[in-house]
């Protein structure tokens, strides 16, 4: 049995690797969230524009930041294992 080829890990890998681990976090965070920032909008005024301005500078960084810990995560020699995209057959070869 030939041992399967190990890819390089680019930007797409570690985005599809994030994709699979993180997108339910944000997903599940909603439930409790929007009771919470409901209740925080009727006690709070709302958002300065500076305040505004740093949530959409902010998004963009710590998604940018958590792709580039997954593609991080692919090159890494753990003690005894390490984490690797290979390439996969399609079915029925």
């Amino acid at each position: 049995m030939e041992a399967p080829k190990t890819l390089e890990p680019g930007w797409r890998h570690a985005t599809r690797l994030w994709w699979s681990f993180s997108w339910r976090w944000p997903l599940l965070a909603l439930i409790p969230l929007v009771p919470i920032a409901l209740a925080v909008a009727l006690i709070k005024p709302p958002a300065t524009a500076t305040e505004k301005l740093a949530f959409w500078v902010a998004w963009p960084i710590s998604f940018w930041a958590q792709i580039l810990a997954f593609r991080r995560l692919l090159r890494i020699d753990y003690k005894g294992f390490s984490v690797r995209a290979i390439e996969r057959k399609p079915e029925g070869e």
